[in-house]
């Protein structure tokens, strides 16, 4: 697995339509939440609340993903996982 040091780095290795769907969740997030820290953390982008970890979101071969990283996200949102 290739290590990056920052998400324009990361975003920048992605393809064309991983990367439009990353920077579109990347906008959702900052919009919706514009009090959080952007981070790469644990290989992947991220934003934090409060210095706690709040959501991540990467790429992967066949799909993305959005991971919730707080407990507050999760439970709000357990009934939409998959």
């Amino acid at each position: 697995m290739k290590k990056y040091k920052d998400t324009e780095e990361y975003l920048s290795d992605q393809t064309t339509e991983n990367r439009e769907l990353l920077e579109e969740i990347r906008s959702v997030i900052r919009k919706s939440a514009p009090e959080t820290e952007e981070r790469f953390s644990y290989g992947m982008p991220g934003f934090y609340y409060l210095g706690s970890p709040l959501v991540f979101y990467a790429a992967f071969k066949d799909h993305c993903n959005f991971f919730g990283a707080s407990g507050t996200v999760l439970e709000n949102f357990k009934d939409e996982r998959i």
